[in-house]
């Protein structure tokens, strides 16, 4: 008997402690900074958020697969309707599309940083979202390379080169 209460009184406390380290349960993380950060962190990480744009509630989930490589699925309610996006970065071309649009966009992402740095003086944005500090709820995941495929059929315009024929076209 006095074995058996000298052993319950090392396990119980083991048992205790090992659920104290994780207070969010489930491994969850909370990171604060923008998707551009998280993404360089450059862990395999499935993210949730949630912020409100212009009295519109946006929320996301983020797959992060390395360095560079992201995938970011958002829904957000306007007029009523539910309006569902995606984006996935390779670390060179970031595309968009959206169920509410028959065509997609990707852009170049060092150019577009390029045009960021020359447009800041005029007081654009084009990477606001990219940039914007949020908070992410996240969790490890095992990447699963499907994740960051395109539409199969969709056709993407390069929104690149449409803001550098518009930056020429004002004489920029």
């Amino acid at each position: 008997m006095k074995k058996l209460a000298f052993c319950s009184l090392l396990i119980l406390p083991l048992i205790f402690l090992s659920g104290c380290g994780n207070t969010t349960g489930g491994g969850e993380e909370t990171f604060n900074g923008s998707m551009k950060e998280l993404v360089e962190k450059g862990k395999p990480v499935k993210c949730t958020f949630s912020i409100t744009e212009e009295n519109q509630p946006l929320t996301g989930i983020i797959y992060v697969a390395g360095e560079k490589k992201m995938r970011s699925d958002y829904e957000m309610v306007q007029n009523n309707q539910t309006i569902k996006s995606s984006m996935i970065n390779d670390g060179d071309i970031l595309y968009l599309w959206s169920d509410m649009m028959p065509q997609g966009i990707k852009m170049n992402m060092k150019e577009m940083e390029n045009l960021e740095q020359e447009d800041t003086a005029a007081g654009g944005d084009n990477l606001e979202q990219w940039n914007e500090k949020m908070e992410f709820k996240c969790v490890k995941w095992k990447v699963d390379n499907s994740m960051f495929e395109t539409p199969k059929g969709m056709e993407f315009i390069d929104w690149t080169e449409m803001i550098k024929n518009l930056s020429n076209s004002f004489g920029s």
